[in-house]
C-alpha cells in the first residue's frame, strides 16, 4: 500500500488499515502523524534529534518519553517492519518521516568508522567491531548501558577483566569509549 504524507510525499507500506495506539484504532496516517508531532515535541529539528540520538543517555530518555506515549521499542519495530526498513536504524526512519532526511542503512552507518576505528587498540577496536556487528544486525536496542555491561561480562567474565584487557584504568574510561562509539555511529 502507499501512504500518503502529510507533507506531500509517499511511503509505500506493508500495513495493516487500522493501528492500535493507547488502546485507539488509527489509520496508518493518523499513527505516523501522531509519531512526527511526538518527535517534533521533543526535538526542534533534524539538528536537534541527531543530537540527542547521539547521546546515549538523552537517546534513552527520548525512546523512554516516546514509549510514554504509546511508540514503544514495539511499535518503532512495527515502523521499520511495515515500512519494510529492517535495515535501517530507528534514527534514519525517523528522519525520513518527520523531516524528509533520506535514510542511511545501519552496516553502512557502521562502515563508515572505519577511520576511527584504526584509532584504537587492537583489543579496543575487536569489541567495537562487536558492538557494530550487534548493532548492524539489531539496531539501538543494543546501543544500551545494560547492552554494553552484558558484553563486557559475556567476553571478558566480568567488568574489571574486561578494563585490564582493554587497557583502559577506570569504568569512566570505557564508558567513554562506548559513548565515543555512538557519537562516531550517529554523526555519520
Amino acid at each position: 500500500m502507499t501512504i500518503d504524507l502529510w507533507d506531500g510525499r509517499q511511503i509505500s507500506a506493508t500495513w495493516e488499515d487500522k493501528v492500535i495506539l493507547d488502546n485507539e484504532m488509527l489509520d496508518v496516517k493518523e499513527f505516523l502523524v501522531r509519531f512526527a508531532n511526538a518527535i517534533r515535541r521533543f526535538t526542534k529539528d533534524e539538528n536537534g534529534l541527531r543530537g540527542k540520538w547521539q547521546e546515549m543517555e538523552e537517546r534513552s530518555n527520548l525512546l523512554e518519553e516516546l514509549a510514554v506515549l504509546g511508540f514503544t521499542e514495539e511499535k518503532l519495530r512495527e515502523i521499520q517492519q511495515k515500512t519494510e526498513r529492517q535495515e535501517y536504524d530507528v534514527l534514519d526512519i525517523t528522519l525520513d518521516l518527520v523531516y524528509a532526511v533520506a535514510p542511511i542503512k545501519r552496516a553502512m552507518r557502521a562502515e563508515r568508522l572505519a577511520e576511527k576505528l584504526a584509532l584504537l587498540t587492537p583489543p579496543q577496536r575487536a569489541l567495537a567491531e562487536v558492538i557494530l556487528r550487534n548493532y548492524v544486525n539489531d539496531g539501538v536496542w543494543t546501543l544500551s548501558m545494560k547492552g554494553f555491561s552484558d558484553l563486557l561480562k559475556q567476553r571478558y567474565g566480568s567488568i574489571s577483566e574486561a578494563l585490564s584487557k582493554l587497557s583502559f584504568p577506570t569504568l569512566d574510561h570505557a564508558l567513554n569509549y562506548y559513548s565515543d562509539i555512538q557519537h562516531w555511529l550517529y554523526a555519520a
